[in-house]
């Protein structure tokens, strides 16, 4: 694809979003890529009023409707499992949750892990469960290209396109930052042009319709989107892995009630162990959701410390 059809495809982009920002290291102007459709929902029996309600937020780590389709029935199992109403709000950036969190308005969200280090500290949550997949507690960043291109090592990246998820998230802008530091640039001086797509989802499709050289995506989402609709990553190449990092955590406000902290807990490590919560989990290609203490955020941390320096 030439440079001017590139602009042209960004720039209907722009006209749909009508939204951009500017880097604050860099000066640049970043584009924000929106198609969000965000709001808040109850998940059970509508009509019933009369029983009591827990606030749900998610971290749309994936675009709007592939959000809905992936917690649709795991919140409808939480919800019967506790007998209790849950309103379901979903996000358009990480920051928005975890403001939610903060400030009290929510009770249970599901979180990246590069948001709960971010603001470890200072949001009164507790972790209470995370997600076995593959038989691993942990999942990677990958930085991905079109087959197309003749890119095949991140230093390749210098002075082309580049797709980020969300300024929060690790795996979707944390870990590039970190390999631009390594080499010794700013972001300023790397890419000739970067947009913020806000779901890996979108950053996938943003290369594999070439409207950016390259994004830096969540392993996990990567492989469930090749798993269930192999033809939309068919065309993308993953340049690099990176190291390990622990899963996203699904916190609860630490003044939540304890009962129905424990409850939930043990409803989520006890999915695994009935057939609906089975076949739930195996949808969404997860083994089973494990205590919270399997989990090491220790590279997580690490790599955002090194950005801080």
């Amino acid at each position: 694809m030439n440079d001017l059809l590139k602009t042209i495809l960004i720039a209907f982009v722009l006209t749909l979003s009508g939204c951009y920002e500017t880097d604050i290291d860099s000066g640049k102007k970043i584009i924000e890529i929106d198609f969000s459709d965000t709001g808040t929902t109850r998940e059970n029996d509508l009509n019933n009023d009369s029983k009591p309600s827990l606030k749900l937020a998610i971290a749309a780590m994936t675009s709007p409707k592939e959000t809905y389709n992936h917690y649709h029935e795991l919140i409808r199992y939480i919800s019967d499992s506790l007998g209790i109403n849950i309103e379901r709000s979903q996000k358009k950036t990480y920051a928005e949750v975890n403001n939610l969190l903060k400030n009290g308005n929510v009770d249970v969200a599901f979180i990246c892990s590069g948001a709960y280090i971010a603001a470890e500290g200072g949001l009164p949550v507790d972790n209470i469960a995370v997600p076995m997949i593959g038989g691993s507690f942990f999942y990677h960043s990958y930085i991905i290209t079109h087959v197309d291109n003749d890119i095949n090592s991140f230093s390749d990246f210098k002075g082309k396109s580049f797709a980020f998820t969300d300024p929060l998230s690790h795996t979707g802008y944390v870990y590039a930052r970190c390999l631009i530091q390594k080499n010794e640039y700013s972001l300023a001086d790397y890419f000739s042009k970067t947009i913020f797509t806000n779901a890996h989802d979108n950053s996938i499709q943003a290369v594999a319709r070439k409207m950016v050289d390259g994004a830096c995506v969540h392993s996990s989402i990567f492989d469930y989107i090749k798993t269930k609709n192999p033809e939309k990553v068919k065309n993308i190449k993953i340049v690099k892995v990176s190291d390990p990092y622990g899963m996203p955590p699904i916190v609860v406000r630490t003044a939540l009630n304890d009962k129905i902290k424990q409850r939930l807990r043990n409803i989520l490590i006890k999915m695994n162990m009935n057939n609906r919560g089975r076949r739930i989990l195996k949808s969404l290609l997860i083994d089973k959701y494990v205590d919270s203490d399997s989990t090491d955020y220790t590279s997580v941390r690490n790599c955002y410390e090194s950005l801080l320096k």
